[in-house]
């Protein structure tokens, strides 16, 4: 049961999120017009690391996320989450594996259908579904109609990006060595 503790933590968080979101923005704002918060290619984005101000306002958003999680969720519904983590994990191995935002890039935003992606990847498309709904739920990719899959911001980093791809595929390789 939340207790008046809870409910002045969650206060204090949000003032820690509107302040942090206003050191990102001012961040942002530094920074070369390509180099925002868009879907830019790993060249780009990975040329520079941000600066001190910019890390530390998202190491402290995304702290303050992590707590505000822990307010609002109930235990059960929170463990439930942790525990389906595996599944997560396991579709984004399968995506970075098999080279769908490659394939999802050669599109850009209009997106590429369930069908034409599982066709040349050699999935079942409804199989196909579940792991792209997956991922799109946790923001990896997005859907943009009914069926329609295209990149986001976070799965454009995987574009032709082959150090981050063998690091995902070793990831799962490893954990069952």
């Amino acid at each position: 049961m939340p207790s008046l503790s809870d409910a002045h933590h969650l206060l204090q968080l949000a003032d820690v999120t509107r302040d942090s979101i206003h050191r990102i923005i001012a961040e942002w704002a530094k920074l070369p017009e390509s180099s925002g918060n868009s879907q830019t290619s790993v060249d780009e984005s990975e040329a520079s690391l941000p600066s001190r101000e910019l890390f530390e306002a998202q190491r402290t958003l995304i702290g303050a996320t992590g707590k505000l999680v822990e307010l609002v969720s109930s235990p059960a519904s929170r463990l439930l989450e942790v525990s389906s983590q595996y599944n997560e994990a396991r579709c984004l191995h399968i995506a970075a594996v098999l080279r769908i935002p490659d394939i999802l890039a050669e599109s850009g935003d209009k997106g590429v259908s369930m069908k034409h992606i599982a066709e040349k990847v050699g999935i079942e498309t409804r199989k196909l579904g579940r792991i792209m709904r997956c991922l799109c739920s946790i923001h990896i990719f997005q859907e943009v109609g009914d069926g329609l899959f295209a990149n986001n911001a976070i799965s454009a980093g995987l574009v032709h990006n082959e150090p981050v791809r063998a690091y995902i595929a070793m990831l799962y390789v490893l954990s069952y060595d």
